[in-house]
């Protein structure tokens, strides 16, 4: 410490106090931020087998899920999807109404009931590999399965795992009639009271 004496007077110098640079602050920063990223991706690789409803509602759209969950090592595996409908008639053969085989795609000789109704919404990691039915129809009622099929190389080694998923689907008829006012099937309803319709085809 110094201390200087002029006309009397006592000075004295205060310690040095030092902070924490700004380099300092910006490394810390940095370091909390990678810490972050690193806990999201670690979030999400996780993948969770969810099954699905089975449960649908006429004219609106339907998700049905199918989930594969792959390890770490097998992320490159090479995934071929299929997915096929069974008609309530027990006689009828299951036929193919959608396929992801390097893209998702109709197939090409898909039955005029499937055209342009069912959407791929699967993930880019093709562990999730749903799809969706738009416009749902009471004859959608039936048994869907989902084969899907990985492919692994390992050097000369070809390898290949299996996972098929069922789904009986039943479609429900719904139809809520506000005021009287709204078309259901053909008939109008007028000067009634508000009305709540709710149709159940079992």
């Amino acid at each position: 410490m110094f201390v200087s004496r002029k006309a009397g007077v006592s000075l004295r110098r205060r310690p040095v106090v030092r902070t924490p640079s700004m380099e300092t602050h910006g490394r810390l920063v940095l370091h909390l931020l990678l810490l972050f990223i690193f806990a999201v991706v670690e979030v999400r690789l996780v993948c969770v087998d969810v099954p699905s409803d089975g449960e649908a509602i006429v004219g609106k759209v339907k998700k049905l899920t199918c989930i594969y969950c792959m390890k770490r090592e097998e992320i490159l595996a090479t995934t071929k999807v299929e997915w096929f409908y069974k008609g309530q008639d027990k006689n009828k053969t299951r036929t193919l109404i959608y396929l992801y085989d390097g893209e998702p795609q109709e197939p090409k000789d898909v039955d005029e009931q499937w055209k342009g109704r069912v959407t791929w919404t699967g993930s880019k990691d093709m562990q999730d590999v749903s799809i969706s039915i738009l416009n749902v129809t009471l004859n959608d009622t039936g048994t869907y399965e989902c084969e899907v099929t990985r492919f692994f190389e390992f050097d000369s080694f070809k390898l290949s795992a299996n996972k098929n998923i069922r789904i009986n689907l039943k479609v429900n008829m719904r139809a809520f009639l506000l005021e009287g006012r709204e078309l259901f099937s053909g008939l109008y309803l007028n000067n009634h009271l508000p009305v709540n319709l709710l149709w159940g085809v079992m």
